[in-house]
């Protein structure tokens, strides 16, 4: 059996600490077939939300998020998909998805030694020579992938979209998955941490 490639997304509406709301995956073998696609909603249990993410940008409703199980509850599902052997963590802008992962293990006391994954915006800037990176979707578009069915910071389709660009570098340089994760240093880990987070 090959390996498999998970790209997540994560969006966050807590005003305060960046806990998580949604974790969103596809699950892809090598050939970028999806093999498993959900978006995981989360209650994240804070008592500041932004409500101009809320309003703009977040997907749901914050009566939806309420309503959702809390991360503890959730994470040896989300877990699992980490840390498994046979699963390479990929996304696009990926270090702001482990800080808040990383938010969510440190409030629950737990290991966060594994977060880490190749983070396709890095090998965008890197190629570009630029400091910041494009917009998901609108980089999509400059390659002409069509993202009309995929709803922004929805993290399921942003996951997918983020798949579909890796899978457009690969085919256009020649490159398996594995072989473009290996040529390129993309590799990152959750940034320093800033302050310490706390509940509420």
């Amino acid at each position: 059996m090959g390996k498999k490639y998970l790209f997540f997304d994560i969006e966050s509406i807590d005003k305060r600490s960046k806990y998580i709301c949604t974790f969103g995956y596809v699950l892809t073998d090598e050939n970028f077939k999806i093999l498993r696609k959900e978006d995981i909603l989360i209650n994240p249990d804070v008592i500041e939300y932004d409500w101009y993410v809320l309003k703009n940008m977040f997907y749901y409703t914050k009566e939806a998020s309420l309503a959702s199980p809390t991360f503890e509850i959730v994470f040896d599902k989300i877990n699992k998909l980490i840390e498994s052997e046979d699963i390479v963590v990929m996304g696009y802008a990926i270090v702001n998805d482990l800080d808040y992962l990383r938010n969510d293990y440190d409030r629950l006391g737990y290991d966060t030694n594994k977060l880490y994954g190749y983070d396709i915006q890095l090998f965008y800037k890197q190629h570009n020579l630029q400091i910041n990176g494009m917009k998901l979707f609108n980089l999509a578009k400059s390659f002409g992938i069509d993202v009309s069915k995929y709803n922004e910071h929805k993290s399921d389709d942003d996951a997918e979209v983020s798949m579909l660009i890796a899978k457009y570098y690969c085919e256009s340089m020649g490159l398996t998955i594995e072989e473009f994760i290996k040529k390129y240093d993309i590799l990152v880990r959750p940034s320093p941490r800033k302050i310490k987070q706390v509940k509420g």
